[in-house]
């Protein structure tokens, strides 16, 4: 680990220290609206939320981080009043933390485990996985001052930099389009459809999502590998060592604590995403309708580990209660906003 990522493993250890006695809520897109449009509509259910979760937040018995899921699906909006009053709520709720990205907590999850299987003294996942938004969104694409002094101050700058102070930065873009990815709901049928026999039980049907999932970050688990060879022998491994190590080692390592029931929540991050697309898969009824799911799903991916609430959208909370995952990841998970304002009055 070299200076900058010290620093920035430091900064987070800070984060979660100043929200460590917090009850963290992860709130979907759709209930930001709702506390965004609630303000200065009084007596509403809306409203109610709005004053209660200020309140807490202000008494610091909650906090609410956002992800970058949450960051990009704000940004479909075009107005940019609307933008506006929406980074304003997030930046007063979230006070500027955000949960780090999901590359980020697929990585930091395998090293943990990792690290822990050879008996190292290492920090717990969830005391390392909060940042600054701007950390989170804009640190990996700019380009790093190479002297450290520097590079430290810019980390300071984009640290105190907050989500109202980004969309203002796009408000002065000519080129600002709003952020408009969607699933292809159509491939995602007729995929559901043409493999529908493939697989005879759930477990087939989650390990054949895991499978193709992994597929996909072999590559991330090889570097993540060539790290925790850096810190055993104090350098990088060379071309040769890394040709005689299987470039499928790690990715068949997770598949296999999968498929013989030896993981169940150590690697959240890769686990839940292909079993809420497992549970879809299974269900025959159901079928992809509005471009939505995968940014939901990311949405439950970021939330149920690592933090205390996830209020949601009614079907996406369905889906969790039925699979269990609320219970298995200690996650209270509501869809009803006046359950949810019960819930909050309770604590």
């Amino acid at each position: 680990m070299n200076e900058a990522e010290q620093y920035i493993k430091t900064k987070r250890l800070d984060t979660w220290h100043g929200i460590s006695t917090c009850k963290r809520i992860y709130l979907d897109t759709n209930f930001w609206i709702r506390l965004r449009d609630a303000q200065g509509n009084r007596n509403s259910l809306d409203s109610d939320l709005l004053n209660k979760i200020t309140g807490l937040v202000d008494s610091s018995i909650c906090v609410l981080p956002i992800s970058e899921v949450t960051f990009w699906e704000i940004l479909k909006q075009g107005d940019f009043n609307s933008l506006r009053k929406s980074a304003s709520s997030i930046d007063k709720l979230s006070k500027g933390i955000s949960i780090i990205s999901e590359n980020e907590r697929r990585t930091l999850e395998f090293l943990y485990f990792m690290r822990k299987a050879q008996k190292k003294d290492v920090y717990p996942t969830r005391d390392l996985v909060w940042t600054k938004l701007s950390m989170n969104i804009l640190y990996p694409i700019l380009p790093q001052p190479e002297n450290m002094e520097l590079k430290k101050s810019f980390i300071d700058y984009l640290s105190a930099m907050q989500f109202s102070d980004m969309i203002d930065v796009l408000g002065k873009s000519k080129h600002y389009e709003p952020f408009a990815f969607q699933d292809n709901v159509d491939f995602l049928n007729a995929a559901k459809e043409k493999y529908k026999d493939e697989n005879k039980s759930f477990e087939q049907m989650f390990l054949s999502e895991l499978g193709g999932y992994v597929d996909l970050f072999k590559e991330p688990l090889n570097q993540a590998r060539d790290q925790i060879f850096f810190w055993e022998s104090g350098r990088d491994p060379t071309t040769k060592e890394k040709e005689g190590i299987d470039p499928n080692q790690f990715r068949n390592m997770i598949y296999n604590l999968f498929k013989y029931k030896k993981a169940t929540t150590e690697f959240p991050t890769v686990s839940i995403l292909p079993e809420l697309f497992a549970a879809v898969r299974w269900n025959t009824t159901r079928k992809y309708k509005d471009g939505n799911d995968t940014m939901d799903f990311l949405h439950a991916t970021a939330a149920l580990p690592y933090f205390d609430f996830f209020f949601t959208e009614r079907e996406l909370s369905t889906v969790i209660k039925q699979r269990k995952l609320d219970f298995t990841f200690n996650c209270v998970v509501e869809s009803d906003p006046k359950k949810v304002l019960e819930i909050l009055n309770s604590l």
